[in-house]
C-alpha cells in the first residue's frame, strides 16, 4: 500500500531527538517519529505522541492523518473520522488515507460518505484488494452479510500486504459472527491463527471462542464448549475481563 508519507523504519527515536536538538522549531522529526510509531503498531503511544505535538503544530495534516489512522487501528472511528477530515484540508489524502477514512465513516453508518470516499479511492487507482476491503466493509455495516463475504474473500485471495490482509480476516470473522455461520467463523479463525502475523491475536480467539460456545449451545456439543473454554481463558490470560 501506499505509505502515508515517506518514510525511514530504519531510524530509531534516539535519532529523530538529535534533529529536534538541532532544529527544534521544524515539525518533521515529529511526523517521522509519529508515522514510526504507527507502524511499529504502537498505536496507543502514536496517539498520546501526536496529542502532544498538535499543541505545537495544530494543523499539520501528516500529524492528523497519521492520528487518524492509528484511532481507526483503536476502533475510535470518530476520533479517525475528524482527524482524517481535518488532514485533508491541508494535504492530498494518499490511499491508505482514503482506505481508513472510508471504513471509518462506514463503521459510523455514513454510508453515503463512505462510499464517496471510495470513489475517490478508485479514482486515485488503488489495487483491487483495497478497493475490495473497502467496499466489504461498506456491505457488512449494512448487513449484506453473503456480498461482504465475497468481497472479503477475494482480497485473501489476492491482498499481498500484511496488515490489509490481517484487517480482512477480523472483518470477514465479524460477517460470520453477525450472521451466525459458525462452522464458517471456526474454519476461518483456526486459518487466520496459523498466519505469523495474526499468531496469539486476542480479538481472535475471543471470536473463535464465542464461536465455539455458540455452535456448542446450538449442537449441545460439549468438545465444542470445552474448547470454547478454552478460548475465553486465553484472552483472559491475556487481561481480558469480560463476562466470560
Amino acid at each position: 500500500a501506499e505509505p502515508l508519507f515517506e518514510s525511514n523504519l530504519s531510524a530509531v527515536p534516539a535519532v529523530f531527538a538529535e534533529a529536534r536538538s538541532l532544529r527544534p522549531e521544524r515539525v518533521e522529526s515529529y511526523r517521522q517519529e509519529a508515522l514510526y510509531l504507527y507502524e511499529s503498531g504502537e498505536y496507543e503511544e502514536c496517539m498520546a505522541f501526536t496529542e502532544e505535538q498538535l499543541k505545537a503544530f495544530p494543523q499539520d495534516s501528516d500529524l492528523l492523518l497519521v492520528r487518524g489512522s492509528a484511532s481507526y487501528e483503536l476502533g475510535d472511528y470518530e476520533t479517525a473520522v475528524d482527524c482524517f477530515y481535518q488532514g485533508s484540508q491541508g494535504s492530498d489524502m494518499s490511499v491508505g488515507n482514503l482506505r481508513d477514512y472510508a471504513v471509518c465513516l462506514g463503521r459510523l453508518g455514513r454510508i453515503d460518505e463512505a462510499e464517496a470516499v471510495l470513489a475517490q479511492l478508485e479514482g486515485k487507482g488503488a489495487n483491487p484488494a483495497m478497493t475490495d476491503f473497502v467496499s466489504g466493509e461498506v456491505l457488512y455495516v449494512q448487513g449484506r452479510y453473503e456480498e461482504a463475504e465475497a468481497h472479503f474473500r477475494a482480497v485473501l485471495e489476492t491482498a499481498e500486504e500484511d496488515r490489509l490482509v490481517s484487517r480482512c480476516y477480523l472483518s470477514l470473522a465479524e460477517v460470520y459472527r453477525d450472521s451466525r455461520a459458525y462452522e464458517k467463523s471456526i474454519t476461518l479463525i483456526e486459518t487466520a491463527l496459523s498466519e505469523p502475523v495474526l499468531q496469539g491475536n486476542s480479538v481472535l480467539h475471543e471470536m473463535l471462542g464465542a464461536a465455539y460456545y455458540n455452535r456448542g449451545k446450538e449442537n449441545g456439543n460439549a468438545d465444542d464448549l470445552r474448547q470454547a473454554a478454552r478460548e475465553f481463558e486465553t484472552v483472559i490470560r491475556v487481561g481480558m475481563a469480560k463476562e466470560y
